[in-house]
């Protein structure tokens, strides 16, 4: 399980949320962009909750291991949303021999 220090508040989480988590604001910081974006956390009883978090550019986000005694808490589904939000946001190359052109060109 993972600790997200996030916004002064801890949140309990599974290894590969809060590392999507991370890829996602990575992502996101290296476009200028933020998003909102749900995750589940655990508290200490080891109830299950959803939390909002807002993620970008000056998002201070730090993810360390911790023991919870509760079994790992999983969610495909988040990862995967994460992963897209990462891949739709991460800066794409132009290949140097194809010219720029702003979205709005094939309108023309």
């Amino acid at each position: 399980m993972k600790k997200i220090i996030y916004a002064g508040d801890t949140l309990i989480t599974g290894d590969d949320i809060a590392a999507a988590v991370l890829r996602s604001g990575k992502a996101l910081a290296e476009v200028g962009a933020a998003e909102m974006v749900e995750i589940p956390v655990m508290d200490d009883g080891g109830e299950l909750h959803v939390v909002t978090l807002l993620i970008g550019p000056s998002s201070q986000i730090v993810v360390s291991d911790v023991a919870t005694g509760h079994p790992e808490l999983v969610d495909e589904a988040v990862v995967a949303k994460l992963d897209d939000l990462a891949q739709q946001r991460s800066p794409q190359a132009v290949p140097a021999d194809e010219p720029l052109q702003p979205p709005w060109a094939d309108e023309l």
